[in-house]
């Protein structure tokens, strides 16, 4: 029996591609199926979709529904800019919050960002508390922006706050300096309710095609009255700090306010669609780009990488990376004196962190496949023997790999 979806694709095409398909026949000459070789399959999909008319992404968030969380579940006082669900950050400028993976969340949903308000902040100037998520230029080509043919998104989520009235979703573009700001409103406290925001294109500011930060994406819970002097600004501008935060509410007025989101979605058009619920395989892989976090096994004993002493205090370690990582990372690793350097039966235990070393990384292009790493001791190395980079003792050790935008 024919493959049905390779028919659909045909019945969906022009007739000529038919052409395309290897049927193959049982003795008595009936077809017994229908395949297509990987540059058939590459011919055949270019036909159907031109390069210029292929679909855009559906969504271009990164655990836009909050399951992933290498770093951490809790995160307490963390400081501006830092990260805590994968792919997401805040914009601490005064007060303390505490950020969790809260497993409060709509129906569909098991996750949500929780940010609450530990310490009241008094903000000035053009302080502010966010929550923030960076886009790839790369990522984004398919916005247009910057041409005549600028395409115009929409953004989806659940949102839920202790405070009603207006709120401000803030889009801006490093690459151009320019912005735009809207408005939604919560209309009952500490409930759920979906938003769905379109925004218009822009044509001016060609977002960079490349692996570095173009865009991000703002929820805002407070801001300083610099940020809402002026006119809020719901169509793109240059960057004006008085017109970015209009109206917004102040949603960490009062210990223990909070606002939580999940279910977030960014794509093109006007329309708002389902959120696009990808495997949890799918997501995690994608988070992994940009920060990867290694653990040791259950008997705290695990082999992270080889390489070899060019010193008696140091070897170049190589470390392949399960998903290629966007850029060259930032070390991280658990106390130090827990790693080791491992040679025929002797071990000697590392002096100092763990470090990046570019020359001894291998690269696809701009991804990272392989990180080499300088891995320090106080003596006792073998210049040119090779060397096994192991951790011994500790169940709660790692090792991380950051390379966010």
């Amino acid at each position: 029996m024919a493959n049905k979806k390779i028919s659909e694709l045909i019945a969906a095409s022009a007739a000529a591609l038919t052409q395309l398909i290897e049927v193959t026949t049982d003795p008595s000459g009936t077809p017994a199926s229908e395949k297509l070789t990987v540059a058939q399959l590459k011919t055949l999909f270019d036909t159907i979709y031109p390069a210029n008319t292929r679909p855009a992404p559906k969504n271009i968030v990164i655990n836009g529904d909050m399951r992933i969380a290498q770093r951490g579940t809790s995160f307490v006082s963390p400081a501006n800019s830092e990260y805590t669900l994968d792919r997401w950050f805040v914009g601490i400028s005064d007060g303390a919050f505490t950020v969790t993976q809260s497993t409060d969340a709509p129906n569909g949903f098991a996750n949500s960002l929780k940010m609450e308000c530990t310490t009241v902040p008094t903000l000035t100037g053009t302080q502010s508390v966010t929550i923030i998520s960076r886009f790839e230029g790369q990522d984004l080509q398919f916005l247009k922006k910057g041409t005549a043919d600028a395409e115009s998104f929409t953004v989806s989520f659940w949102v839920k706050s202790s405070k009603t009235g207006t709120h401000i979703l803030r889009i801006h573009d490093f690459d151009n300096s320019r912005g735009v700001s809207s408005p939604y409103t919560v209309d009952a406290v500490d409930t759920w309710e979906k938003k769905e925001l379109t925004l218009p294109g822009d044509t001016s500011g060609v977002f960079d095609n490349d692996n570095v930060g173009s865009m991000m994406i703002n929820f805002i819970l407070d801001s300083g009255p610099d940020l809402k002097s002026g006119t809020l600004n719901t169509t793109w501008e240059d960057v004006v700090l008085g017109n970015l935060a209009v109206g917004q509410v102040k949603v960490p007025d009062t210990i223990g306010n909070s606002l939580s989101i999940t279910g977030v979605q960014l794509e093109a058009g006007s329309t708002a669609t389902d959120f696009d619920h990808r495997t949890y395989q799918e997501e995690k892989a994608a988070c992994m780009r940009y920060f990867q976090k290694q653990k040791v096994g259950g008997d705290g004993r695990t082999f992270f990488g080889v390489g070899f002493a060019s010193a008696t205090t140091i070897a170049n370690v190589l470390i392949t990376v399960p998903v290629p990582l966007r850029a060259a990372p930032t070390i991280g690793n658990s106390t130090y004196t827990n790693f080791t350097l491992l040679a025929q039966g002797v071990a000697v235990i590392l002096s100092t962190n763990l470090a990046a070393n570019l020359n001894y990384s291998v690269f696809d292009g701009d991804d990272m496949i392989g990180v080499g790493l300088l891995a320090t001791v106080a003596s006792g190395l073998i210049w040119g023997e090779l060397y096994a980079l192991r951790i011994v003792g500790d169940a709660n050790s790692y090792m991380t790999f950051d390379s966010e935008i």
